[in-house]
C-alpha cells in the first residue's frame, strides 16, 4: 500500500495449508495458491478474493486414470523407472491401470517414423491404450 500499511488479503484455514504462488492481476483480486491438507495432496488453485468464491482446482489428479509405458536402451526397458512412476501417480491419488508396457533395447526398437519395429510391443501399446480408455470412460461422471 502507498502508506506502507499492511492489509491481509488471504489466510489459509484448517485443515488446509496454502501458499500464494502468484498474483494474477494488478489489484490482487485473483491469486494462484498451492494448497494441501493431511488428506489431500498439494494442488494448484485459482482463488478470486474479490468474489470470496471457493478455490478452483487447476491440476486435480485424484480419481483420474493413467497408463504407464517406458522405453530404454537397457534390457529391462525402464522397469525401475516405471515402479517409481507408479508410486508417484498413486501418491497423488491417480488410478494407474495394472497393464504396463516396457520396450527394452529401445535404440533398436523403433523405426525412423517412431513406430515400433516389433509387433508384440506395438500390440501391447494398443491394448494398454484401449484399457486406459475403458477405465477412464468408466470413471467419467
Amino acid at each position: 500500500l502507498a502508506d506502507n500499511s499492511k492489509q491481509r488479503l488471504y489466510r489459509s484455514e484448517a485443515p488446509y495449508y496454502s501458499d500464494v504462488v502468484a498474483v494474477l492481476d494488478a489489484k490482487a483480486d485473483r491469486v494462484l495458491i498451492s494448497r494441501e491438507s493431511p488428506t489431500e495432496p498439494s494442488n494448484l488453485y485459482r482463488l478470486d478474493l474479490a468474489a470470496k468464491a471457493s478455490p478452483v482446482a487447476l491440476t486435480a489428479f485424484r480419481g483420474k486414470a493413467a497408463a504407464i509405458m517406458s522405453a530404454s536402451v537397457s534390457p529391462f526397458g525402464g522397469l525401475r523407472g516405471l515402479m517409481h512412476l507408479r508410486q508417484i501417480l498413486t501418491t497423488i491419488q491417480m488410478i494407474v491401470i495394472p497393464e504396463q508396457v516396457l520396450v527394452p533395447l529401445a535404440h533398436a526398437g523403433f523405426e525412423e517414423d517412431g513406430s515400433l519395429k516389433e509387433a508384440l510391443p506395438a500390440t501391447l501399446v494398443d491394448m494398454t491404450a484401449a484399457r486406459l480408455v475403458q477405465v477412464a470412460g468408466a470413471l467419467a461422471p
